[in-house]
């Protein structure tokens, strides 16, 4: 503890003495584990933030939920990059270069196009690049952490391979997710406070609240700063929590709120698209389904975990 003492303190006094000169140094918002975030580090994050909403077109939420949900992501951003420096883990420019082409191949667009989206709604490229970067890093230092905890039997893919075979169409689900977190080991009145907000906030979303926007301001999920999108995944690779709960819904329809073992969720489907299952699914694509379901539950209960080991610190 008194390292992060003598951190905080002589950053007090760094930031003293420059003012003294004249000059401001960065003010800390957080202590992560032996790092800081400071003040420039977050105001970055939170342009950058406001940039891809602006280019997708989803309403930012106030000023004060979207900074302590920016923290928030930083702060596990910070966590797990530290940890995949302890690995030595990195990667390559052409990776960065190959992940921005994908992106931009996604939307339609290309790298000039990508670049000049970014730079007119108030984005900096080079940031851009730098948080594709550190995601890359922290993709792989998941795959290294979580993937070797996946475990899939033979008997999972005989069961998974014959829930396929009773369907003619094999079907694949867009999903925004909200998610109010518990601890691991929460008490009764923590449940009951998670259970209400979740409540709560499906009252505002059947009131017509939007759901990209309310997801920024109150989510927990990882993809919280996305508005809650999970992209489209198959049925089949869902977490079974989620795939009993959407199964029967329609596009535009709510789920929940349902307890998980991370808190609470709600679920929407944002779309909803069928595909011919005319060639039965070989055993390797069965695998993959099964290793991304499993993978997801794993994710969470590892999160949870390095940031309830971690020494974290917000400083107001």
């Amino acid at each position: 503890m008194k390292k992060y003492v003598v951190l905080i303190t002589f950053a007090l006094l760094s930031t003293a003495m420059a003012a003294n000169q004249g000059k401001l140094l960065d003010r800390i918002v957080a202590v992560v584990s032996n790092r800081v975030i400071t003040q420039s580090q977050l105001d970055s994050n939170i342009r950058q933030v406001k940039a891809n909403l602006s280019r997708t077109g989803v309403k930012a939420p106030p000023e004060a939920a979207l900074k302590e949900q920016v923290l928030q992501h930083m702060i596990t951003q910070n966590l797990q990059l530290q940890l995949a420096k302890r690995n030595q883990l990195t990667v390559t420019s052409s990776e960065v270069t190959a992940a921005i082409k994908r992106m931009a191949k996604q939307n339609k667009l290309t790298l000039k196009t990508l670049h000049q989206q970014v730079e007119q709604h108030g984005g900096n490229f080079t940031e851009f690049k730098h948080n594709i970067r550190d995601q890359l890093i922290v993709e792989k230092l998941q795959q290294m952490e979580v993937g070797p905890k996946v475990n899939i039997t033979p008997q999972d893919i005989k069961t998974m391979k014959k829930a396929l075979a009773a369907k003619s169409t094999q079907a694949e689900y867009h999903l925004l997710n909200i998610l109010i977190p518990l601890p691991a080991i929460p008490s009764t009145q923590q449940v009951q406070a998670a259970e209400k907000q979740a409540e709560t906030i499906v009252m505002q979303l059947k009131n017509g609240g939007n759901f990209k926007s309310i997801a920024l301001a109150n989510s927990s999920d990882q993809n919280a700063l996305k508005g809650g999108d999970l992209g489209w995944r198959p049925l089949a690779a869902l977490p079974d929590v989620f795939a009993n709960s959407v199964h029967t819904l329609k596009t535009g329809q709510l789920a929940g709120p349902f307890r998980a073992t991370n808190g609470f969720h709600i679920l929407k489907v944002a779309g909803i698209r069928h595909q011919s299952n005319d060639k039965p699914a070989s055993d390797a694509e069965i695998k993959n389904l099964l290793y991304r379901k499993k993978f997801l539950e794993q994710l969470q209960t590892w999160l949870q975990g390095l940031q309830g080991n971690a020494y974290i610190k917000v400083i107001n």
